[in-house]
C-alpha cells in the first residue's frame, strides 16, 4: 500500500505491560513503531504498568499503578481507565495475560478490532503451575484469538510450535522487528587494543537465554583462543551463572557488567569483536541485540531456535549454530575470531529498517478497521 493509505490520523492504543524506561525487546518495538505511527501523522497513546505519564517524542504514555500475579502485572483500575478512551485500534502485546485479558475484555465492550502482538509461544509454566497456563492458553487466550482482528508474529518459526497459533494461521501476518541504524552506528566502533578478543552478550540473565552453554563454551573456546566474556543484563540466573564461572575456573575471563545504560551499551558493542545469542528457543522470539550487534558490523553467532535465526537463514549470514550446544557454539567462535575479518551487515539491515516495519503494522491495522 501507498503512503496516503497507511492509516493516517488514526487513533492508536499499544497496551504492552511495560513500556520504557523498563529495558526489553517488546518495550523497544512498542517505542520504535509508535515513533514512527506519529511520524506518519498518527495518534498514539501507550497503556502500560508503572508510574509517571507523560509524552514520549508525540506519544503519550499513560502508566497505570499495578501488582504482579505470576510475574504479570494486574491493576484494578485499568478497565475503567481504558473505558474513558476512543482508540480506532488496539494492539495488544502477548505474553502478560492479565493485561491483554483487560485489554480485550474493553475492545470487546466498545467493539473496537485489536490485534494480538505474540512474542513468542502460548505461556507453559511448570509443575503444579502448569495447570494454569493450561486453563488459561485453552479458555482466555484461546478466546483472545479467536475474537482478535489480526494476530502479529515477529518470525514463522514460532507457528509450528504453538497449537493455537496453528488454529488461526489464516489471520496471521509475520513482521520482523525493525533496527534503528542511526543509533547502532559503526561509528561507534572502538578499536580492542588488548591481548584478548572480546565476546559480548547483551539481555536478561534468566534460563530460556542460555549462557550456561555459552560460559561452557567459553572454557572450551580459551583453550585454543584468548578471549574474554563480557556479560550485560540482570536477572534471576545471576547467582547460578557465577557460581558455574567459578567451578569451570573462569573468574578471569568472564566480567558481570550487570545493567547499563543504552549509550553505555553501545560502547560496549563497538568494542566487541563477537556478538553470542544463545538463546536455545522460541522462547527468544526474536532477539533484536543480534540485530543491533550486525547493525555494527559485529559477527554474531546465534542458535537455529532463536526467532532471529529466521533472518540469517534468509539473508544468508553465517552464524547460526546448533541450541544447546557448547561444542557448536565454542567451535564457531573459534572459526571466527580466528579469521578476524568483518563483512557489511548495514546493507543487508537496510530492508529492516523501523520506517519500513512500521508502514507493515499501520497496513494490518487499515485491513482490521475496514
Amino acid at each position: 500500500m501507498g503512503l496516503l493509505l497507511l492509516g493516517v490520523n488514526m487513533n492508536i492504543l499499544q497496551m504492552p505491560a511495560y513500556f520504557l524506561p523498563s529495558k526489553g525487546g517488546i518495550e523497544y518495538c512498542v517505542y520504535y513503531m509508535s515513533k514512527e505511527f506519529v511520524r506518519y501523522g498518527n495518534k498514539v497513546m501507550i497503556v502500560s504498568s508503572g508510574r509517571d505519564s507523560g509524552i514520549l517524542e508525540g506519544i503519550k504514555v499513560k502508566k497505570v499503578s499495578s501488582f504482579n500475579i505470576l510475574k504479570s502485572p494486574f491493576s484494578f483500575s485499568l478497565l475503567f481507565k481504558l473505558l474513558k478512551l476512543k482508540p480506532d485500534i488496539i494492539h495488544l502485546h502477548y505474553p502478560h495475560p492479565l493485561w491483554i485479558d483487560i485489554g480485550s475484555l474493553f475492545a470487546r465492550i466498545r467493539n473496537i478490532p485489536y490485534v494480538v502482538h505474540c512474542h513468542g509461544n502460548e505461556i507453559r509454566l511448570k509443575g503444579i503451575k502448569s495447570i494454569f497456563s493450561f486453563i488459561y492458553n485453552n479458555l482466555f487466550f484461546d478466546s483472545i484469538l479467536k475474537h482478535s482482528s489480526a494476530i502479529i508474529t515477529n518470525t514463522k518459526k514460532v507457528i509450528p510450535q504453538s497449537r493455537l497459533l496453528t488454529k488461526y494461521k489464516d489471520k496471521i501476518y509475520v513482521i520482523p522487528h525493525g533496527i534503528d541504524l542511526d543509533k547502532f552506528n559503526i561509528k561507534n566502533k572502538i578499536e580492542n587494543k588488548g591481548k584478548s578478543k572480546i565476546i559480548l552478550y547483551a539481555g536478561a540473565l534468566r534460563e530460556y537465554k542460555g549462557l550456561e552453554y555459552l560460559i561452557r563454551a567459553l572454557s572450551l573456546t580459551k583453550k585454543k583462543i584468548k578471549a574474554r566474556l563480557i556479560i550485560i543484563g540482570q536477572g534471576d540466573q545471576e547467582k547460578y551463572l557465577k557460581k558455574l564461572v567459578n567451578n569451570l575456573k573462569l573468574d578471569g575471563f568472564v566480567e558481570f557488567k550487570g545493567f547499563v545504560s543504552e549509550k553505555e551499551l553501545i560502547k560496549y558493542y563497538g568494542l566487541a569483536d563477537l556478538f553470542i545469542l544463545p538463546s536455545p528457543t522460541i522462547e527468544e522470539s526474536f532477539g533484536l541485540v543480534a540485530l543491533e550487534a550486525l547493525a555494527m558490523n559485529i559477527p554474531t553467532i546465534v542458535t537455529s531456535g532463536a526467532g532471529v535465526s529466521e533472518i540469517f537463514e534468509k539473508e544468508k549470514i553465517d552464524g547460526i549454530v546448533a541450541p544447546k550446544n557448547p561444542e557448536a557454539i565454542a567451535e564457531k567462535a573459534i572459526e571466527i575470531l580466528s579469521k578476524n575479518t568483518r563483512k557489511d551487515y548495514r546493507n543487508i539491515l537496510k530492508k529492516y529498517n523501523w520506517k519500513d516495519m512500521s508502514k507493515k503494522y499501520l497496513d494490518v491495522y487499515e485491513s482490521c478497521t475496514k
